[in-house]
């Protein structure tokens, strides 16, 4: 029996109003059929009964069209790919956590398994060789008596949920004066939000913080800022291919909208590819001054998490690496995304992260449903 590729998704591949999501999935679909691997596209509480009857859409070569399809796909000849959107998690989560331990139970291979959590994540990088990189410096107890002591010494530092993507929930705490402090956070519609906090007015939002979410605290990184004070750093989207090694899709310049402390285009960041290295230094040297090899810096930087986040999860195949540059040329990894988003990447960027998955798909089916 042919192995199958197993799409997970939060809704039709094909939708009239998302000409991305369209692309994003026919080619995905038709790389994989060139890899033998024909695609089923299904929700994550269908993909729960593989080895029983289940309703999807397949990919249909001959009219290059989604077809809707009720069969039975085999559980041990499988390859799971979780594709959903950050937008589908709210709707999905419950039953995105039954499927992974469903998949585990059964020994299917499937990815991206879930991101560790930001505090195991920098305790493992910050052991590890990551090339010119290094995670910024972390307290792992982030208690109002600790980050009180800790702004003793530190003039600004950033307040980190261990799970969460998009910049939720983070704030950045910078000391004003011996009994002033000003807390800025980013509400999820861009807007940020600021207040003038005594100290026991501090201690009460970061318990309030506390009690929500478990919290890490990261010294602030200086990072590149335009001539305006807008913040600037660099998502790199890597994937694994057909051989199963990382390789680089995009590199994407981030650049924070005026006032905001988060680069995160949902945010209200600019996005601008610098995929196309000769251009992309140009662009750097003239705006930033910065060194001519900057960009292969930032991508050494990133296959190196990427390797470790392998050696930790050898089924990951997907990864945002967002990496920060200070002017006078260091280079910081500071957050991970097992979801790196797909619309801050070129139509020939997106195209090219979807058949190397492909290939990944392939890979984990030779290694695994073999055995």
């Amino acid at each position: 029996m042919d192995d199958v590729l197993v799409v997970v998704t939060g809704g039709p591949p094909v939708q009239a109003d998302a000409p991305r999501r369209s692309l994003a999935f026919s080619t995905l679909a038709a790389a994989a059929r060139e890899h033998d691997l024909p695609a089923v596209f299904v929700t994550p509480a269908a993909c729960v009964r593989l080895g029983r009857a289940l309703s999807g859409e397949a990919y249909d070569l001959r009219s290059a069209s989604f077809v809707a399809t009720k069969t039975t796909l085999p559980a041990k000849r499988s390859v799971v790919f979780d594709a959903l959107y950050l937008s589908d998690l709210p709707r999905f989560r419950r039953a995105l956590r039954t499927m992974r331990r469903s998949l585990r139970r059964q020994s299917i291979p499937y990815f991206n398994p879930a991101m560790p959590a930001k505090d195991v994540l920098y305790r493992r990088l910050a052991q590890a060789a990551l090339g010119p990189g290094s995670i910024p410096w972390t307290a792992y107890e982030a208690t109002p008596k600790r980050v009180l002591t800790l702004l003793d010494d530190h003039d600004c530092l950033w307040l980190k949920p261990v799970f969460g993507s998009g910049g939720r929930d983070i704030a950045v705490i910078r000391r004003r004066a011996k009994a002033c402090f000003e807390v800025i956070a980013q509400r999820p519609d861009g807007h940020c939000v600021e207040r003038t906090l005594n100290p026991e007015e501090l201690t009460l939002f970061l318990s309030r913080a506390n009690q929500v979410r478990r919290m890490v605290v990261q010294e602030q990184v200086d990072l590149l800022q335009t001539h305006d004070g807008r913040r600037v750093d660099f998502r790199v989207t890597l994937v694994r291919g057909r051989a199963g090694a990382w390789r680089v899709v995009g590199i994407t310049q981030r650049k924070a909208a005026p006032g905001s402390i988060l680069t995160n285009y949902h945010a209200g960041g600019e996005v601008l590819s610098l995929t196309e290295t000769d251009t992309g230094t140009r662009l750097l040297q003239a705006e930033f001054d910065m060194p001519e090899d900057a960009l292969v810096q930032i991508t050494r930087a990133a296959l190196a998490v990427s390797e470790e986040l392998t050696r930790m999860h050898p089924t990951f195949g997907l990864l945002g690496v967002d990496v920060g540059c200070t002017p006078d040329g260091r280079y910081y990894v500071y957050d991970c995304n097992a979801r790196p988003g797909r619309d801050i990447l070129t139509d020939d960027e997106l195209v090219e992260m979807m058949k190397s998955i492909a290939g990944f798909a392939r890979y984990l089916a030779d290694r695994y449903n073999s055995q």
